[in-house]
C-alpha cells in the first residue's frame, strides 16, 4: 500500500481497494478513518470532532464528491468529501475535512485524494488557489466555463424571468403568462357550454332539423374540444415550475410558483454542463456590414447531470435573437455570444458561470 504523511500526524495508506487514514504512523493501532467501496467508517472520537452521525458510518449515496482545495487562511491544501444536502442536516456545514497539507509539502495530496474518489466511483473536484500559491506538483488545471460577456439582471426571454433575490437566482414565468392562461380557461368555460346547449337543442327540437344535419354534431365536437383546452390550461397552470439556484446550499431546486414544494432538486456538483438546445421559427436576411440575421428562436434549457441525464429548465416559445450568417449548430459546441445571441443564452451563461460548468448550444 502507498503511504501518504499529512499534517497534525496523520498518515493515509491506500490502494485500489482500501483507502485507511491514521492518527499517528499507522504502524500499529485501528485506522480513525477507513474507506471502502461501499462507504466510509470512522470512529467516535471523529465523529465527535467532524460533527458526523454517531453510527460511525457513511455510505456512497451521503458523499457528494471529494474535492481538495488551497485555504488562504492557514496557507494548506486540504482533503475532505462534500456531503449530500440530507446527510448534512444537523451539522451546519455539507463539508467534512480529512486531512491537510502545508503548502511546501502537498506532492502527494492530489494521488491520495484522487484514489479516494476513484474507491467511491464519485467526482473528484481540484480548487487551485486564486494567487499565485504553491499548488501541488502534479496538479492538473480543471475545465471551466467559458468567459462571457453577460447581459446584466434581470433578463426577460419570451415569458419567462431570470433574475436575482437573496441568496439566490430564479428563473420563472412571469405574470401576464398565467393571467393569459386564466383569460382563456375562462372564455373556453363559457363557450363550451354554449356550443353543447345550442347543439343539443338543434338535435331535440321539435320543429324542422338544422341543415345540414352534421351542424350539431360538429358543435357538440366543437363544445368537446374547448373543454379540453380548459383541462389543458388548468394542467399547465398547475405544473408551472420555478427554478431556483441556491446559492448558500449551492442546490438547484425546480419547485412550484409559491416555492412552498420542491419537485426536484440536486446539488451543483452533480451538473456537468448547460445545453442550450434552439429550433429556428423564422428569419431575417443578413446584414451586409455586421453579417448578422435576426431570429426568433424556440429554445429549450437544459442542465446534463450525469446519471440524472437532462434536466429541462425551461421551455421558451419565441425568443428574438441575433446569429451569425453561415454558423450550423448541427454538432453540439461552446456558447459563443458572437455566434448566436439570445437573453435565453444570456440566461444559460449565468446558469453556467453559477455551476462553474461550461455551456453548449445545439439545434434540434
Amino acid at each position: 500500500m502507498l503511504s501518504v504523511t499529512a499534517a497534525d500526524d496523520l498518515t493515509i495508506r491506500y490502494d485500489s481497494a482500501r483507502w485507511y487514514l491514521y492518527n499517528g504512523r499507522g504502524e500499529s493501532g485501528l485506522p480513525i478513518v477507513s474507506a471502502a467501496p461501499g462507504g466510509m467508517t470512522y470512529t467516535p472520537a471523529f465523529a465527535t470532532a467532524r460533527r458526523l452521525p454517531e453510527s460511525g458510518f457513511l455510505t456512497t449515496d451521503q458523499i457528494a464528491l471529494v474535492a481538495l482545495g488551497y485555504a488562504a487562511e492557514d496557507s494548506a491544501w486540504h482533503l475532505g468529501v462534500l456531503l449530500t444536502p440530507e446527510a448534512a442536516l444537523g451539522r451546519g456545514s455539507r463539508w467534512c475535512g480529512l486531512a491537510r497539507w502545508r503548502a511546501d509539502a502537498a506532492a502527494a495530496a492530489e494521488p491520495a485524494a484522487r484514489a479516494l474518489a476513484a474507491l467511491w466511483e464519485k467526482p473528484f473536484k481540484l480548487i487551485p488557489p486564486e494567487s499565485a500559491a504553491p499548488a501541488p506538483p502534479s496538479a492538473a488545471p480543471e475545465p471551466s466555463a467559458p468567459d462571457l460577456l453577460l447581459a446584466p439582471l434581470p433578463i426577460r426571454a419570451s415569458e419567462w424571468f431570470f433574475s436575482a433575490r437573496e441568496g439566490a437566482y430564479v428563473l420563472r414565468r412571469g405574470k401576464e403568462w398565467r393571467r393569459g392562461l386564466l383569460a382563456r380557461m375562462l372564455f373556453f368555460s363559457l363557450l363550451a357550454p354554449l356550443f353543447a346547449v345550442l347543439s343539443i337543442g338543434a338535435l331535440s327540437t321539435p320543429f324542422a332539423p338544422v341543415s345540414p344535419a352534421w351542424l350539431p354534431y360538429a358543435g357538440l365536437g366543437i363544445a368537446a374540444l374547448l373543454t379540453g383546452l380548459v383541462f389543458w390550461q388548468w394542467r399547465a397552470l398547475r405544473q408551472e415550475t420555478c427554478v431556483v439556484i441556491d446559492l448558500r446550499n449551492q442546490l438547484v431546486r425546480l419547485t412550484n410558483p409559491s416555492g412552498s414544494r420542491v419537485r426536484f432538486q440536486f446539488p451543483y456538483e452533480s451538473a456537468e454542463y448547460v445545453l442550450i438546445s434552439h429550433v429556428v421559427n423564422r428569419r431575417k436576411p443578413a446584414d451586409r456590414a455586421s453579417r448578422l440575421q435576426k431570429v426568433w428562436l424556440e429554445v429549450w434549457l437544459h442542465i446534463y447531470a450525469g446519471r440524472r441525464g437532462f434536466i429541462l429548465l425551461a421551455h421558451m416559445s419565441d425568443v428574438e435573437g441575433r446569429a451569425a450568417e453561415g454558423v450550423a449548430f448541427h454538432q453540439k459546441r461552446p456558447l459563443h455570444l458572437g455566434e448566436l445571441d439570445s437573453p435565453a443564452h444570456h440566461i444559460g451563461g449565468w446558469i453556467a458561470r453559477e455551476l462553474d460548468v461550461p455551456a453548449y448550444v445545439e439545434e434540434r
